[in-house]
Order: structure tokens, then sequence, then C-alpha cells
């Protein structure tokens, strides 16, 4: 048994064994420390002739391929006797070398270093918080790992040792070290709920120990523990929390280049695998879906339940890229926020219907353009970003959710193949969806009264015989047409994305104004009081009811306004051709106005008054197929 460092260093010099055990399964260091009856906290080493600082010492152990980890048969180890003789300066410098050189990044030797150290039972080392934190800040992982002996986590050793004190009397539990560890290892993410050795939780053995059980329930602020991924750039807000946790490497764990959040955003688990929201060592967000190999056929590749965009497009979540580890598939794609199923629950939601409607079939045309079916619309399949703006993008995932209710006429009633026109009536549904605020225009009128499961199954029955229950009142005039359009039961009559998207629904309201005063200088509306009247107008004063609420359509104050500064027309009121001529040269005149009259005809006016008029001249503009014949109308009709 070598007595000095001299010694140990000749015999390694000279061939002899650096890991050899003696019958107790002491290692040559372990044994070296247990015959040490000096120790104390500023001792620099065990052998009297190191010269060497402490973690010098440690570092030239290392090298000559010394063992300071192996325990002895009654579980004794180099860190458990300089901590029970409380040689701190040593025991600080041999955990500062084992995360120095990675050493913890092994099971077998950091998860031994922080059990002993929860698992000592003296309440006066305040050192030993400082221990804890050493060692985490190097592996956090480390707070949810078992010894290879047993199910405890850290956190049941530093519970187990406050009970004990509990127990004591005038014993000051909430002073002690154990609680310090307690408290930084519940900072790190351990986990309350983890079955231990005997099958209970910490919380569970808690139960009697109010003070305890107390710390345990508490929230945590994680944000104390320093950020590790630095390259972060926090962006999501639906996601914040976790990625904080993940960001500081707190219950999360790591797939290779990414780091994922523990528990998957799907609240229930699809048929092929979960999302979990993590952070790539670049700094970016990202979803990430996990696919059981086992479910994917052997020829197949993972990009082939993509539906892959080949064109960068705003409007579609981005696919980052793909890895593989052990069972598992793991796609990464663009975070988003949530599906639209809840966008609603946002309080930002109202107002931006239109905007993310538009979002959609941009989205869609941009798929179209390339070939691309997507096959499988619906408000889960489609998800809202919040950050730098709100944005709708269709994800390009061929998931397992759900398409009952969501899939066009013709596929269920005569199983013909998904198709572009498939995914407009998909995408028509949508719209309802979102201008509704979540209604479904195929869903029995009586719903109350049924199951969801009755209502889905109605809902799909209704989709198949092409029976649209009811377009809700909330929709605009606009709105209403479109929807209407998408979900024609004959595919060959639905508008392509492109079309839909001149639509008057996603006009602004200079475009309508713009879009009356065009059809006004038309020869139609040219001249008034004309006889006899063309078909096309003659169908439009068929209209009149509609267009207009009362017998005509002449406000008087706000008629007398308008006309009051220039040579009146001689206007019929109870004509429709008149009406547009009137707008028409109103729109022509209205910067002679005062500013609060060309305020409310800027605003209001037309589409106060007349809410119906700009999609019934439309309507009728098609019919004629006056888009094609007249460029100066055509012009509203050229796809973006």
């Amino acid at each position: 048994m070598c007595r000095t460092w001299t010694a140990v260093e000749l015999l390694l010099d000279a061939g002899a064994r650096p890991g050899v055990t003696d019958s107790s399964g002491c290692t040559p260091l372990l044994a070296a420390v247990k015959r040490n009856m000096c120790l104390k906290k500023d001792s620099k080493c065990f052998y009297p002739d190191v010269d060497q600082t402490p973690n010098e010492f440690w570092e030239e152990v290392l090298n000559r391929k010394l063992d300071p980890w192996t325990a002895d048969e009654e579980g004794n180890s180099v860190l458990s006797i300089l901590v029970k003789k409380e040689a701190e300066c040593l025991a600080k410098a041999l955990i500062e070398v084992a995360c120095e050189l990675n050493c913890v990044q092994s099971d077998a030797i950091g998860v031994p270093l922080l059990i002993t150290i929860c698992k000592d039972k003296s309440t006066d080392k305040e050192w030993k918080t400082n221990f804890v934190e050493i060692l985490l800040k190097s592996r956090i992982g480390l707070v949810s790992k078992t010894p290879s002996d047993s199910n405890d986590t850290p956190l049941h050793f530093s519970c187990r040792n406050i009970l004990k004190l509990a127990k004591l009397p005038d014993s000051s539990v909430e002073t002690s070290v154990h609680w310090k560890i307690v408290q930084y290892l519940l900072l790190c993410g351990a986990d309350i709920n983890a079955s231990g050795e005997a099958g209970e939780s910490c919380l569970a053995l808690s139960e009697n120990c109010p003070v305890l059980k107390d710390l345990l329930s508490a929230p945590v602020d994680h944000s104390e523990l320093p950020l590790v991924l630095e390259n972060w750039t926090p962006s999501s807000q639906s996601h914040a929390q976790k990625l904080n946790l993940v960001g500081r490497l707190v219950k999360c764990r790591q797939v290779r280049s990414i780091y994922l959040y523990s528990e998957a955003l799907d609240e229930d688990k699809g048929t092929d695998g979960f999302v979990f929201a993590g952070i790539v060592q670049d700094g970016r967000e990202v979803a990430v879906k996990r696919f059981d190999k086992s479910r994917i056929a052997p020829e197949k590749t993972p990009e082939s339940i993509l539906v892959l965009s080949k064109k960068q497009c705003e409007q579609i979540v981005q696919y980052y890229f793909c890895l593989d580890e052990g069972n598992f598939h793991y796609i990464a794609f663009e975070l988003m926020e949530e599906n639209l199923e809840h966008y609603f629950d946002m309080a930002s939601s109202a107002g931006n219907s239109t905007k993310l409607c538009k979002d959609l079939l941009i989205g869609l045309k941009c798929l179209h353009s390339q070939g691309i079916v997507h096959g499988n619309i619906n408000p889960r399949t489609v998800f809202y970003q919040a950050n730098p703006s709100l944005c709708l993008k269709i994800g390009n995932c061929k998931t397992s959710s759900s398409r009952i209710g969501w899939v066009a006429t013709e596929v269920l009633k005569d199983e013909t193949s998904f198709s572009k026109q498939s995914d407009i009536f998909s995408c028509g549904l949508v719209l309802h969806y979102l201008l509704s605020g979540k209604k479904h225009p195929f869903a029995p009128a009586d719903p109350v009264m049924r199951t969801p499961q009755e209502i889905l199954s109605k809902t799909h029955k209704n989709i198949t015989n092409g029976n649209i229950v009811k377009i809700d009142d909330s929709l605009s005039p606009e709105a209403t047409h479109l929807v209407h359009l998408m979900l024609d039961s004959d595919p060959s009559h639905r508008p392509s994305a492109g079309e839909a998207l001149v639509h008057p629904f996603f006009w602004e309201k200079k475009t309508k104004k713009a879009f009356l005063n065009v059809v006004g200088n038309e020869p139609e509306f040219e001249v008034g009081n004309r006889y006899p009247l063309t078909l096309f107008e003659y169908e439009l004063q068929e209209l009149f009811s509609v267009i207009v609420s009362s017998t005509k359509w002449n406000d008087p104050l706000k008629y007398g306004q308008i006309s009051a500064t220039r040579r009146r027309r001689n206007y019929n009121f109870g004509s429709i051709a008149d009406l547009i001529r009137f707008i028409r040269n109103t729109y022509q005149h209205i910067h002679e106005q005062e500013a609060s009259i060309q305020d409310w005809w800027n605003k209001y006016y037309i589409f106060d008054y007349f809410p119906r008029l700009i999609i019934e001249i439309y309507k009728k503009v098609k019919v004629y197929n006056l888009h094609k014949s007249r460029p100066q109308i055509q012009s509203f009709f050229i796809e973006l």
C-alpha cells in the first residue's frame, strides 16, 4: 500500500495496473483516502508529498489512468469519503475537473457524483449546494438520472434526508443544506412526480411533511438559471415557457443537433407520432415530428410523408431537415403557434380573419402551381404564426388527423381521388370556419340536441349529398358568395386558388369604389334613362330590392350634401343603373367636398347603405363575361 504519491508514480511507471482493486473493491486512490485520518477543509491532497494544486493533482490522476470514481462493496467512493471527512477543497476540485474534462457526460461517472452529494446526510455542509450547482451547470440532465442500482432520482435522496431531519426535535428543515439542494434541483427541472425505488414520487413522500410538500408544489422560476443555448432568439408566444426551459437545458432531451422539450405538444397521440417543440443548436425554434420507423414502409424515405414545396412560400410551413436516431425519424419544421382549432383562444384574433383567409389561399395557390395536391386541409393542418406578424400557413406533413367533415363531396360520393378542386372545397370549409368563429356550413341545424359523433355523422352525410345547411349570417355578402363558389358540388364550377384571390371579398374599399367607377363608365351606364334596357341592365334592375333596402336609393340628407356644390343631375332613384352613375360621378368629384363628407363617402356610403351592391354587380359582370370583353373591367380579374 503506497503512502506517498512518489511511490504511486514509480509503480505506475514500472507497469503497475492503475485500475486494480483489493478484496473489498477499493481502488488505490479510495484506499489512500480511507487511510488518511488528517483530512480537513483546506487539505490539498491525501498524499503528503504532493505540491500541486488540488485541480492539478486530479488532472494528473486522470492522466495516469487512475480511477477516482469506482465505489467499494460498501458503496464508499473517493467523493463520499472526502465529503464525510469535510475535505471541501479536494472534493470541489474533483468535481470541477470531472466537469472540465467532460467526465460527467458519462452516466457511470456523472450520476454517482451527484447522487453521492444528495445522499450525504450531514445538514451543515453548505458547500454541498455549490457542488450540486457545479455538476448541473455542466450537465443539467443529471437531475433526472438514477443510479444503476436504484430507481431513486437525486431529488428522492434529498427529500428523504429532509424527512429524516423533520422527525428530529428542534430541527430546522428550511435552513438545512438539504433544503437548499432540493430548491436547486427543482430549479433545474427535477420531476416531483417521478417514481422512485419504492414506486413513490417525491410529492407522495412529502404527504406527511407539509413544509416539504409546499416546497415541492410551489411554482418554480427557471429564469434564474443562465441561458445555455445562447444562439436562441425567442419568437414563439404559445411555446415560450417550454422553450425557456429548453434554452436552459431544463426538461429537455437532445437528439443530435436539436434540443427537444420533454413533453409532446399534442394533447393526444396521432397514429403517426408526437410533435415536440425544440431549439436547434444554431438558435432556430422548431417543431419536430417524431415517426416510428416501424410505421413507415422500408422503401419509403421520411420525406415521402411530406407535402414538399420546391418554392419558398411564406404561407407554407417550412421544412428544415430530417434526422434519424434509434427507432425514430425526426422531421424538423418551422415552429408555429397553434393550429386553427386554438386560434380563437387568442385575445387578438378578432379582425384578422380576412387576412388569414388570403394567406390560406396564397399557400394553396403555391402548392397547386407546382402540381401538388395537399389532400388534407382542415383546421388541424392549418397553423398560425404570431411573430414577426400574424400569418396563416398550410402544414406540409401528411398527418393522420381525421379528414371527416372536411372532404369534398365528389371524394365522398364517387370515391374519386383528391384533386386541386377537392382542396378548394376543403379550403372553402376552412374559410367559413375562420370567418364564422369555428362554425361548419354543413353541420346540422340543431347541434345542441346531438352528441359530437352524431353531429360529425350528419355533417358527413350533408357533404356527401351536397346539402349546405347554412352559411353563417356573420359573413359579408362577398364572403358568402366566395364560400358558396368554393363549396359548389360540381368541382368544375369551383374557382382556382388564384381566381379566389381576386374575388371582391379580398378587395380593399378603394378597389371596390374603383370597380364601381369603371363599371359606371361602361356604355350601359354612361347615359341615364335609356330604353329599352339591355339584358344586363334589366337583370340588375330586377335585383333592386336585394341591393336597396327601401323603395329609393337616395338618402335625403347625405344625397343632398354630396350634390350641393356641383351641378345637379337628374337621377331615377328607383334605378340601379342610375345609382351606379351617381356613384361614378361622385367618385370623380368627391374631392370638391368638405373633409367630413369625403370621409363619410370613403368609409361608409357604399358599404353601409348598399352592402350587396358590389357582389351583385360582380356576379352579373361574370355572367355576361364583361370581365373578359371589357379591358377596364378585366384589370380587376387578373390573377395575382
